[in-house]
């Protein structure tokens, strides 16, 4: 499976269709998809199912059509287990802006997170990219955004880059977090909920460890 975002849509290219869902487009060979008709087939459902026995090469071959711009960001924690998110544009966020020549992704990465909220962190491990497709200056375009786990271990209060709409930054765990996450972009709940699965599967390998 694989998928891309549209706003608060999703397009996801598979080998077979999921039971019980209404917005399914299969194919029978490769196509040229139009961004603009995909987004009216989802229409008011929250995901489109593009479902291809080469769904892969689909996926692949849909991308191609498009200016891809790479971009860099964090999820960052601080020694309290709680997770840093902003307030961009009136919307919850996390840190992360687009690659500049002659640097690496994580480079990228961490160069936005200190400048987007001021704080100097450490990467700890890689999430899953995510993209989205969107329309920019009259034309399509995909963002790719290329994640990381990020540990603060400071004590210095994070300022908000408000030349970038940021308006406030704020440490958060429990239900808290949770009720931003669940009102914020969709890119950033799926980014979420990778982490919290991850993070449930480590602690329970360390219990495993522990108990031997």
């Amino acid at each position: 499976m694989k998928q891309i975002f549209f706003r608060d849509k999703l397009f996801v290219f598979l080998p077979s269709a999921p039971e019980d869902e209404e917005a399914i487009l299969t194919l029978d060979n490769i196509e040229s998809l139009d961004p603009a008709k995909l987004v009216e087939k989802v229409g008011n459902n929250n995901t489109l199912w593009i479902v291809s026995p080469e769904w892969e090469a689909q996926f692949d071959h849909f991308c191609a059509q498009f200016p891809i711009a790479e971009a860099g960001g964090g999820l960052i924690r601080n020694a309290e287990g709680e997770v840093l998110m902003m307030e961009r544009n009136g919307w919850w966020d996390l840190p992360k802006g687009h690659l500049e020549a002659g640097e690496s992704i994580e480079e990228c990465a961490l160069r936005e997170v200190e400048e987007e909220v001021g704080l100097d962190c450490q990467i700890v491990r890689p999430l899953t990219p995510t993209m989205h497709f969107h329309r920019a200056y009259g034309h399509w375009e995909i963002k790719r955004t290329h994640w990381f786990v990020m540990d603060y271990e400071g004590d210095k209060t994070p300022t908000p880059q408000q030349e970038e709409g940021i308006n406030q930054v704020v440490w958060l765990c429990g239900t808290e977090l949770f009720d931003k996450v669940v009102s914020t972009y969709s890119t950033i709940r799926s980014l979420f909920m990778e982490y919290f699965n991850t993070e449930a599967a480590i602690a329970m390998q360390e219990e495993l460890l522990n108990e031997n």
